[in-house]
C-alpha cells in the first residue's frame, strides 16, 4: 500500500503541563484511536499531534497496527470510515481514571 493508510492503537494519555483539568479531575485515560499514517512511526507522530491540540501527551502507545479493511469492530470501523486527509486523527471516548498506581 503506498501512502497514508489507516492505522489504529490504544493510547495511555495524560494532561500536558498546565491542562490539568483536560480529564475533568482525573489523572490519565487510555482512549483507541485511529490515524492516517504509512507506518508505525507516523502513527505515533500524527495522534502526538492531535492530542496535543487537546492538551495531552502520549505516555505510551500499547499497540499499533494497520486497520484492515474488513475490520469487524464496528466503532474501529466507522472511525476508520471517518478518516479523510482534513480530518486524519479519530478517537473514541476517553477511559479515564482517577488514581496513580505509582
Amino acid at each position: 500500500m503506498s501512502g497514508p493508510h489507516p492505522w489504529w492503537g490504544t493510547l495511555h494519555l495524560r494532561p500536558a503541563s498546565g491542562a490539568s483539568d483536560a480529564f475533568d479531575g482525573a489523572v490519565g485515560a487510555y482512549a483507541n484511536v485511529v490515524a492516517l499514517a504509512t507506518d508505525q512511526a507516523g502513527y505515533r507522530a500524527a495522534v502526538e499531534r492531535e492530542m496535543a491540540v487537546l492538551g495531552l501527551v502520549v505516555v505510551e502507545v500499547e499497540k499499533s497496527e494497520p486497520l484492515s479493511a474488513d475490520e469487524s469492530d464496528s466503532e474501529l470501523a466507522d472511525l476508520r470510515d471517518e478518516l479523510t486527509a482534513a480530518t486524519p486523527v479519530r478517537y473514541q471516548t476517553f477511559d479515564t481514571y482517577k488514581f496513580d498506581d505509582a
